[in-house]
């Protein structure tokens, strides 16, 4: 009776660990699938919008662009559980004007793109690290804007003070609130002179920009950039200062 009760516990202590062990089993299998249910944030508009609208806003740095500074500056940041970038900053640096530019693209493209989708862990939106890369090739981008680097820089054929002073119209809504500053205007000077392709690069007030850039499309023609004695097409950046004290 004492050894089929002996049998009987070696038995009943057998099929325990044999339960204990198939809890165990069956417990890391579901961590193991729920770890790969984990998902990286996405962009809805796809890569190649991105990468378009890095290409199409940046402004390569003008000191770096003549002194062939090139190389991929990569910024981080945070997409949160709403699909908004956070934390913007450079985790892989270049040159100093080069990630200042980068920095300022994806700034702006987080303010004017839609949200991401953001990442998630176990069926739920988490906050996760992504990062970009912006290129920076003189090549690439000066056959992307058809610009070349000039013999002669361009030069306004006309009294550019005077110009500005007499035809600025300082918007009445920017007075009143005390609003001043330069609005930043980067243009193309074409190789008859001629002015096109805008951009408010550095905004001040909204009017301000609106007149900054009439101002600019008013102008008379510019004597073009000249190289190997042949004018070319350049682009050219402008400020626009408002100001309550002359």
């Amino acid at each position: 009776m004492s050894i089929n009760l002996n049998i009987f516990r070696c038995l009943f202590f057998f099929i325990a660990c044999l339960l204990i062990l198939s809890s165990g089993y069956a417990q890391s299998e579901a961590i193991s699938n729920d770890t790969a249910m984990e998902q990286i944030p996405i962009f809805e508009g796809g890569n190649d919008k991105l990468l378009n609208f890095i290409n199409y806003y940046m402004i390569y740095p003008k000191t770096a662009l003549y002194d062939s500074i090139e190389g991929k500056v990569v910024v981080s940041f945070m997409i949160d559980k709403k699909g908004t970038m956070k934390d913007i900053m450079i985790s892989k640096s270049v040159y100093p004007s080069l990630d200042s530019e980068a920095i300022r693209v994806v700034r702006l493209m987080s303010q004017v793109l839609p949200k991401w989708k953001p990442g998630r862990h176990e069926a739920r939106a988490i906050s996760m690290k992504d990062s970009l890369e912006v290129n920076f090739n003189v090549n690439i981008y000066e056959r992307a804007n058809n610009i070349h680097h000039g013999d002669r820089e361009p030069t306004p054929a006309f009294d550019l003070n005077r110009f500005l002073n007499d035809n600025l119209k300082y918007p009445q809504n920017s007075k009143e609130k005390g609003i001043e500053g330069s609005v930043l205007i980067k243009f193309v000077i074409s190789e008859d002179g001629s002015l096109s392709g805008l951009k408010v690069i550095k905004s001040v007030d909204v009017e301000m920009d609106l007149e900054a850039l009439r101002l600019i499309r008013m102008m008379p023609k510019w004597n073009p950039a000249i190289q190997n004695g042949h004018p070319v097409k350049v682009y050219f950046t402008l400020p626009v200062r408002f100001s309550l004290h002359k």
